[in-house]
């Protein structure tokens, strides 16, 4: 209470002292600011802070550097060449690596970072990509993270430098690294057929563009850097609310060759991945953070455990007040109003009781994100994975049977190519909702990837599991989709069913019969269920 009282008597103190005073405005501290890429929606925060004198109001004088294909933020920022940059997760990455960085605030609070790759039949999942060209950039430290988690080695595939040509897909290049903010737009406007590999689909759901700076930068000036934050997360705040008036902004002064349209699009999706209506514009979590580091060293990318001491910039609560003291004097006059600075205060601190409760309840919400397929509403492979193991485990303990199912769509890159992804995207909502249905309270459905489905049946042999599996077929036949103007889609299944066996080190050896069986089921005209062979 009595810091907000201070804060209210400070400003009164100023508004009410001598005019000399107001008149010495001190000259504007020269910063440079190293953006992640070229000019466009992605930086339109930056833009604002500048335009409507946010940056002028916090003492800053803030110099814009664009980004280009080869340049690192982190470079710039180590090499002095910019106080502040923009960069994503992997900035964890290098601070393990010995580059001293500083988490500043966060701006997009789900990554935007995909892997583009060329339509065609020998393109269907991220693991066919090996073999092939895929132009990869610098800094994409968490496509390397879902590349290694997803065992795609490097060492397979044929790597080109990023030139930022999305032009060369289909070309000489096979897949590239590119944002869901920009490239699928021209793809799209370009009639390219493409294809989208999103970390998400593996559990990797990480932060995107964050300001940041270096150790020495906020050792010398912390209240640069506190300064440089509130005006900044000011200039997001303003840019979200006024999209068209930004959008103008960008043509007129920073990229006029860019087109209103693809800033539309690409405003829309920024806003989509900031989600400011639930998270509030630079909030991270140390929680979010420990996970994100240890995602990358689960890929071999940094060391385990690593601490994140240093890494996560924490404003300092405590408030200078020695220039107040010298101000005493001319704030008497202002003793009146502090019962009803008092009674602020008061409402402040309800105000600020119902926003830690609801960052709790999203704290939560994000961690139900985190193990959840964003489209099915089921577990994601990560999580399912991670729940048979320990299934795997109990059963062994209690001494009860354990199976699995795994389940592929039929002809679902048909639909997909006939019907459109929207068509496909209720396929599988519907596939999963059906096999909901069908299932007991302990079992687990989770999506591995595309139109591939696994089931964990606790305390259930093959034979009944056989019988589940049936059931989850026959409702598959029972789903219609809509089509525009051409009736009603039918769909199939095929399921191959395991048992876990006493001698299975893991999940993976019952998965691999179980999708052996998957394979016979397919060969011998698909729309039926096959069991695996006990040991096979």
């Amino acid at each position: 209470m009595a810091w907000w009282v201070v804060r209210i008597l400070a400003l009164v103190v100023l508004m009410s002292a001598s005019p000399a005073w107001a008149d010495e405005s001190p000259p504007l501290r020269q910063v440079h600011l190293q953006l992640k890429w070229l000019h466009q929606f992605q930086s339109a925060g930056f833009y604002a802070a500048i335009e409507q004198g946010y940056y002028r109001e916090a003492g800053l004088q803030v110099e814009l550097l664009e980004g280009q294909p080869d340049r690192n933020p982190s470079q710039s920022v180590m090499s002095g060449e910019a106080e502040f940059g923009v960069g994503n997760s992997g900035l964890i990455v290098e601070r393990a690596h010995g580059r001293p960085l500083v988490a500043v605030a966060v701006i997009v609070q789900h990554s935007p970072f995909v892997l583009l790759a060329r339509g065609g039949a020998d393109i269907s999942t991220v693991h066919d990509l090996a073999g092939h060209t895929l132009m990869l950039e610098e800094h994409a430290h968490e496509l390397l993270a879902y590349l290694a988690l997803e065992k795609v080695p490097l060492e397979v595939l044929k790597l080109v430098p990023y030139a930022g040509d999305w032009q060369r897909l289909g070309r000489d290049v096979d897949a590239l690294t590119a944002y869901t903010t920009s490239e699928p737009f021209d793809l799209q406007r370009a009639g390219v057929p493409y294809r989208v590999f999103n970390p998400r689909a593996s559990g990797i759901d990480f932060y995107g563009d964050t300001l940041f700076t270096s150790e020495a930068v906020l050792q010398r000036d912390p209240a640069l850097v506190a300064a440089m934050r509130a005006a900044t997360i000011r200039g997001w705040i303003y840019a979200l609310n006024h999209v068209d008036e930004m959008i103008d902004l960008i043509r007129r002064r920073y990229a006029p060759d860019l087109d209103r349209e693809k800033l539309a699009f690409e405003a829309r999706e920024i806003r989509r991945l900031m989600i400011p209506d639930m998270v509030a514009v630079g909030y991270m979590y140390e929680g979010r953070w420990r996970h994100i580091a240890d995602g990358f060293a689960a890929a071999g990318l940094m060391p385990r455990d690593f601490p994140l001491d240093g890494f996560l910039y924490q404003p300092d609560a405590r408030p200078d007040l020695r220039w107040l003291y010298a101000a005493l004097a001319g704030a008497l006059t202002v003793i009146l109003i502090v019962v009803a600075v008092l009674l602020h205060v008061h409402r402040l601190n309800l105000r600020l009781r119902t926003e830690i409760d609801r960052r709790r309840r999203l704290e939560q919400e994000l961690r139900v994100l985190a193990s959840t397929d964003s489209l099915t509403g089921v577990a994601n492979r990560r999580h399912w994975l991670d729940l048979a193991e320990r299934e795997i485990g109990r059963a062994r303990r209690q001494g009860e049977p354990l199976a699995v199912l795994v389940m592929d769509l039929d002809f679902f890159k048909a639909i997909n190519d006939a019907y459109g992804h929207a068509v496909g995207d209720r396929v599988l909502v519907g596939f999963a909702q059906a096999c909901c249905e069908q299932l007991r309270g302990h079992d687990s459905v989770g999506r591995m990837g595309g139109e591939e489905f696994c089931v964990l049946l606790p305390a259930t042999d093959r034979d009944a599991a056989a019988e589940i599996a049936e059931r989850i077929r026959h409702a598959a036949t029972r789903i219609t989709v809509p089509l525009s103007g051409e009736g009603l889609l039918q769909v199939s299944v095929s399921i191959g069913v395991a048992s876990v066996e006493a001698g299975d080190p893991d999940i993976d050896a019952a998965l691999a019969r179980a999708d052996a069986a998957l394979y016979r089921a397919k060969q011998t005209g698909r729309n039926r269920v096959c069991m695996a062979a006990s040991g096979a």
